[in-house]
């Protein structure tokens, strides 16, 4: 993937309360014209904002390769 990424849409809720509260990121981006999206949950924010990051990165490159087998069988 050589695209860049476009933060379309980013969004934080809190999931709890008090010290248990976990942090539920959603992020919505654009690579290279293709829309996807991202959840990502943990205690801490920028760790549940990576892995909504990852997350929505790991549905483009598989609809890459599925795509890539789809067209070579």
């Amino acid at each position: 993937m050589k695209e860049k990424a476009s933060l379309l849409d980013y969004r934080i809720q809190s999931v709890g309360a008090g010290r248990d509260a976990l942090a539920q990121v959603y992020v919505k981006l654009n690579f290279g014209g293709v829309e996807t999206s991202g959840r990502g949950l943990a205690q801490d924010v920028l760790e549940a904002s990576a892995k909504a990051y990852l997350n929505a990165v790991n549905r483009v490159l598989y609809m890459e390769e599925t795509k890539k087998v789809a067209v070579n069988g």
